[in-house]
Protein backbone atom coordinates (compact mmCIF):
# COMPACT_ATOMS: atom_id res chain seq x y z
CA UNK A 1 0.00 0.00 0.00
CA UNK A 2 1.05 3.24 -0.95
CA UNK A 3 1.23 5.86 1.49
CA UNK A 4 -1.08 9.02 0.91
CA UNK A 5 1.10 12.20 0.87
CA UNK A 6 -0.87 13.65 4.10
CA UNK A 7 0.42 10.51 5.75
CA UNK A 8 3.92 10.55 4.84
CA UNK A 9 4.26 14.18 5.74
CA UNK A 10 2.47 13.24 9.51
CA UNK A 11 5.11 10.41 9.53
CA UNK A 12 7.81 13.27 9.08
CA UNK A 13 6.74 15.38 11.75
CA UNK A 14 6.73 11.98 14.31
CA UNK A 15 9.96 10.95 13.01
CA UNK A 16 11.28 14.72 13.98
CA UNK A 17 9.80 14.59 16.70
CA UNK A 18 10.80 11.06 18.11
CA UNK A 19 14.59 12.26 17.08
CA UNK A 20 14.49 15.60 19.29
CA UNK A 21 13.00 13.61 22.00
CA UNK A 22 16.41 11.21 21.94
CA UNK A 23 18.58 14.50 21.41
CA UNK A 24 16.89 16.68 24.04
CA UNK A 25 17.07 13.67 26.43
CA UNK A 26 18.75 15.37 29.93
CA UNK A 27 21.82 15.07 31.37
CA UNK A 28 22.18 13.38 34.39
CA UNK A 29 19.64 11.42 36.90
CA UNK A 30 16.92 11.71 39.66
CA UNK A 31 17.65 11.30 42.94
CA UNK A 32 17.40 7.67 43.47
CA UNK A 33 13.84 6.97 45.02
CA UNK A 34 11.16 4.78 44.07
CA UNK A 35 9.24 7.03 42.71
CA UNK A 36 11.86 8.92 40.52
CA UNK A 37 13.04 5.10 39.19
CA UNK A 38 9.29 4.65 38.02
CA UNK A 39 8.52 7.81 36.77
CA UNK A 40 11.61 7.42 34.60
CA UNK A 41 11.27 3.95 33.46
CA UNK A 42 7.98 4.86 32.14
CA UNK A 43 8.39 7.66 30.41
CA UNK A 44 11.21 6.05 28.75
CA UNK A 45 8.83 3.61 27.74
CA UNK A 46 6.09 6.21 26.43
CA UNK A 47 9.30 7.08 23.89
CA UNK A 48 9.91 2.97 23.04
CA UNK A 49 6.14 2.82 21.85
CA UNK A 50 5.85 6.02 20.17
CA UNK A 51 8.91 4.67 17.93
CA UNK A 52 7.39 1.61 17.47
CA UNK A 53 4.09 3.63 16.35
CA UNK A 54 6.19 5.16 13.59
CA UNK A 55 7.80 1.95 12.47
CA UNK A 56 5.02 0.40 12.25
CA UNK A 57 3.03 2.73 10.10
CA UNK A 58 6.18 3.03 8.23
CA UNK A 59 5.85 -0.76 6.51
CA UNK A 60 2.49 -0.10 5.31
CA UNK A 61 1.42 -3.47 6.36
CA UNK A 62 0.84 -2.82 10.50
CA UNK A 63 -1.49 -0.38 10.93
CA UNK A 64 -4.23 -2.72 13.17
CA UNK A 65 -0.18 -3.20 15.71
CA UNK A 66 0.24 0.27 15.68
CA UNK A 67 -3.63 1.22 16.51
CA UNK A 68 -3.02 -1.43 19.46
CA UNK A 69 -0.27 0.67 20.81
CA UNK A 70 -1.74 3.70 21.03
CA UNK A 71 -3.53 2.76 24.76
CA UNK A 72 -0.69 1.70 25.97
CA UNK A 73 1.24 4.58 24.84
CA UNK A 74 -0.90 7.24 26.59
CA UNK A 75 -1.63 5.05 29.71
CA UNK A 76 1.88 4.02 30.46
CA UNK A 77 2.42 8.15 29.99
CA UNK A 78 -0.54 8.62 32.23
CA UNK A 79 0.88 6.21 34.79
CA UNK A 80 4.15 8.17 34.96
CA UNK A 81 2.24 11.25 36.17
CA UNK A 82 0.39 9.65 38.85
CA UNK A 83 3.55 8.13 39.75
CA UNK A 84 5.60 11.45 40.06
CA UNK A 85 2.46 13.79 41.56
CA UNK A 86 -0.51 11.50 42.69
CA UNK A 87 0.98 8.06 43.89
CA UNK A 88 1.55 7.54 47.87
CA UNK A 89 4.75 6.54 49.11
CA UNK A 90 3.16 3.62 50.56
CA UNK A 91 1.17 2.40 46.83
CA UNK A 92 4.63 3.12 45.07
CA UNK A 93 6.55 0.19 47.65
CA UNK A 94 3.19 -1.80 47.26
CA UNK A 95 3.01 -1.64 43.56
CA UNK A 96 7.36 -2.41 43.78
CA UNK A 97 6.93 -5.47 45.47
CA UNK A 98 3.96 -6.56 43.24
CA UNK A 99 1.27 -6.60 45.99
CA UNK A 100 -0.74 -4.44 44.11
CA UNK A 101 -0.89 -3.12 40.45
CA UNK A 102 -1.21 0.44 38.95
CA UNK A 103 -4.99 2.34 38.98
CA UNK A 104 -6.54 1.91 35.99
CA UNK A 105 -6.56 3.80 33.04
CA UNK A 106 -9.71 5.88 33.88
CA UNK A 107 -8.95 5.97 37.90
CA UNK A 108 -5.61 7.94 37.16
CA UNK A 109 -6.38 9.79 34.07
CA UNK A 110 -9.13 11.32 36.14
CA UNK A 111 -7.10 12.07 39.49
CA UNK A 112 -4.64 14.11 37.63
CA UNK A 113 -7.72 15.60 35.85
CA UNK A 114 -8.41 16.88 39.41
CA UNK A 115 -4.87 17.39 40.73
CA UNK A 116 -4.05 19.70 37.65
CA UNK A 117 -7.70 21.18 37.76
CA UNK A 118 -6.48 24.81 39.71
CA UNK A 119 -4.08 25.01 36.69
CA UNK A 120 -7.13 24.83 34.03
CA UNK A 121 -4.75 22.56 32.45
CA UNK A 122 -6.68 19.61 30.60
CA UNK A 123 -3.74 17.07 29.03
CA UNK A 124 -5.21 13.98 30.26
CA UNK A 125 -9.48 14.67 29.47
CA UNK A 126 -10.01 12.20 27.12
CA UNK A 127 -13.84 11.18 26.02
CA UNK A 128 -15.49 8.23 27.14
CA UNK A 129 -16.06 7.19 23.48
CA UNK A 130 -12.42 7.58 22.67
CA UNK A 131 -11.43 5.35 25.98
CA UNK A 132 -13.81 2.57 24.73
CA UNK A 133 -12.06 3.06 21.23
CA UNK A 134 -8.51 2.72 21.95
CA UNK A 135 -9.54 -0.41 24.13
CA UNK A 136 -10.82 -2.06 21.24
CA UNK A 137 -7.80 -1.32 18.67
CA UNK A 138 -5.95 -2.74 22.12
CA UNK A 139 -7.82 -5.89 22.75
CA UNK A 140 -8.70 -6.94 18.91
CA UNK A 141 -12.33 -5.52 19.58
CA UNK A 142 -15.06 -4.22 16.64
CA UNK A 143 -12.60 -1.28 16.02
CA UNK A 144 -10.00 -3.41 14.84
CA UNK A 145 -11.77 -6.09 12.49
CA UNK A 146 -14.07 -3.33 10.76
CA UNK A 147 -10.91 -1.97 9.24
CA UNK A 148 -9.81 -5.51 8.11
CA UNK A 149 -12.71 -5.25 5.22
CA UNK A 150 -12.21 -3.69 2.39
CA UNK A 151 -15.23 -2.35 -0.05
CA UNK A 152 -16.02 -5.87 -1.76
CA UNK A 153 -15.38 -7.49 2.26
CA UNK A 154 -12.33 -8.94 1.73
CA UNK A 155 -9.74 -9.41 4.70
CA UNK A 156 -7.79 -6.71 3.87
CA UNK A 157 -6.43 -3.79 6.46
CA UNK A 158 -8.85 -0.73 5.07
CA UNK A 159 -7.79 1.77 8.09
CA UNK A 160 -8.60 5.65 6.92
CA UNK A 161 -6.36 7.82 6.30
CA UNK A 162 -7.48 10.54 9.03
CA UNK A 163 -7.32 7.62 11.83
CA UNK A 164 -3.51 7.28 10.56
CA UNK A 165 -3.46 11.29 11.22
CA UNK A 166 -4.47 11.25 13.91
CA UNK A 167 -2.96 8.13 15.81
CA UNK A 168 0.59 9.91 14.70
CA UNK A 169 -0.38 13.20 15.89
CA UNK A 170 -1.67 11.46 19.23
CA UNK A 171 1.36 9.30 20.01
CA UNK A 172 3.54 12.38 19.69
CA UNK A 173 1.28 14.55 22.43
CA UNK A 174 1.54 12.28 24.74
CA UNK A 175 5.49 11.19 24.34
CA UNK A 176 6.38 15.20 23.99
CA UNK A 177 4.38 15.49 27.16
CA UNK A 178 6.52 12.61 29.05
CA UNK A 179 9.61 13.90 27.87
CA UNK A 180 9.04 17.09 28.51
CA UNK A 181 8.25 16.31 32.17
CA UNK A 182 11.61 14.54 32.37
CA UNK A 183 13.98 17.09 31.27
CA UNK A 184 12.13 19.58 33.64
CA UNK A 185 12.53 16.90 36.68
CA UNK A 186 15.92 16.03 36.23
CA UNK A 187 17.23 20.24 34.90
CA UNK A 188 14.82 22.52 36.11
CA UNK A 189 13.04 23.30 39.52
CA UNK A 190 9.73 25.07 40.26
CA UNK A 191 11.10 28.41 40.19
CA UNK A 192 13.64 27.75 37.02
CA UNK A 193 12.32 26.15 34.25
CA UNK A 194 14.79 23.96 32.32
CA UNK A 195 16.21 25.68 28.88
CA UNK A 196 16.17 22.15 27.28
CA UNK A 197 12.39 21.42 27.83
CA UNK A 198 11.38 25.23 26.80
CA UNK A 199 13.74 24.45 23.43
CA UNK A 200 12.23 21.30 22.93
CA UNK A 201 8.43 22.85 22.92
CA UNK A 202 9.57 25.32 20.68
CA UNK A 203 11.43 23.15 18.15
CA UNK A 204 8.07 20.48 18.42
CA UNK A 205 5.83 23.15 17.67
CA UNK A 206 7.80 24.44 15.01
CA UNK A 207 7.63 20.67 13.87
CA UNK A 208 3.96 20.41 14.37
CA UNK A 209 3.19 23.19 12.61
CA UNK A 210 5.25 23.17 9.22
Amino acid sequence: MIRSEAVQNQLRKAIAAHNLILELHPEGTFKDTTRNKMFHALCDLVTDHFGAIILLVKTSQHDGSAFALLRPLMETCIRAFWVLYIAEEAELISIANSDQGFPGFDTARLALENFFQEGKLKLFRIDKAVVRTLHGFTHSGLEQIVNRYDSNHGILPTYRENDVLELLNQAARFAIMAALEVIQQIEGSPEKPSPKAKALVERFLQIANN
